[in-house]
């Protein structure tokens, strides 16, 4: 588009923008003197004085640039230089061009394999990889080996063990069943009633070897002067003590001595004679000692 026709193009614009304006422009009467009148002329002159203000200020800076044109044009300063440059990146390109196709001769050709060759390759790559695994799989299953084996072995032991039980309950329920149940229980009750007057004459025993050579004693009050039952020390009692305690509680046996209930001789006769022995902890604890055999 030339100069020529922008300027008609601007004035066409600007007529139509009066026109439109003075269309909608409402009509009123006038409250002074009754006449029809525009409430809104005022402001629709000052916007159409903004306009032509803005359209002459296009105008002219159009002219300018016109102008500029010319005197580039004239004298060769811009446009000459875009196209000395424009000239010099066309050769550029030209010599790139030429270039890029000489290296593309240049570049040594690769022989490609035939059809047979990749195939093979592929093959025994999955061969090598099949043998790896096949390998993995054999140590694994060596090692699974040797765990079974060794569980069969502990089988085999258990049930040998476990023959010779049923070979010891098979000859005792053979030897209950030749004998009968009957005399067998008569037996086990004749054994218990040895075994209860046995442990009642080592008792009697032991209590009249207790009163012949650990007689009462008075307890350790250097106050006391009166020789009856409370302020007396018997070895016996001492000895029903330690023996009651370690059989009614095993996990506990220990039993407290009271200052003014004992004789101190008593009890480390009994403590030098290996009968009882003191708490590591606290001394005036004392239990007997364990004469059990395993």
């Amino acid at each position: 588009m030339n100069i020529q026709e922008h300027l008609r193009s601007l004035m066409q614009q600007a007529a139509k923008d009066f026109d439109t304006s003075a269309s909608k422009d409402p009509s009123v009467v006038s409250e002074e003197d009754g006449t029809l009148r525009s409430l809104d002329l005022d402001e629709a002159l000052a916007n159409q004085k903004v306009k032509r203000e803005l359209l002459w200020n296009e105008l002219h800076q159009i002219e300018e640039n016109q102008r500029a044109l010319r005197a580039n044009h004239v004298f060769g300063g811009a446009a000459a230089s875009d196209r000395k440059r424009l000239l010099m990146l066309l050769y550029e390109e030209q010599e790139l061009s030429r270039e890029r196709e000489k290296q593309e001769k240049d570049i040594p050709t690769v022989p490609v394999a035939d059809d047979k060759t990749i195939p093979d390759l592929q093959f025994k790559e999955r061969l090598q990889r099949s043998v790896e695994e096949m390998t993995q799989l054999i140590s694994f299953l060596k090692e699974q080996l040797t765990d079974a084996k060794a569980a069969h072995q502990r089988e085999l032991e258990i049930t040998d063990e476990s023959q010779q039980v049923q070979e010891a309950i098979t000859g005792k329920i053979t030897e209950l069943e030749r004998d009968g149940i009957r005399s067998t229980v008569i037996r086990n009750r004749d054994k218990l009633v040895k075994a209860r007057q046995q442990y009642q004459f080592i008792m009697d025993n032991l209590m009249d070897f207790l009163d012949d050579y650990y007689p009462p004693h008075l307890v350790d009050r250097a106050d006391l002067t009166d020789d009856g039952p409370q302020n007396l020390c018997q070895m016996k009692f001492i000895l029903e003590d330690l023996m009651n305690r370690a059989v009614l509680d095993p996990s506990n046996p220990y039993i407290e001595l009271q200052d003014g209930a004992y004789w101190s001789p008593y009890i480390e006769t009994l403590v030098k004679g290996n009968i009882a022995e003191r708490h590591p902890g606290n001394s005036r604890r004392l239990k007997l000692v364990d004469f059990r055999i395993y």
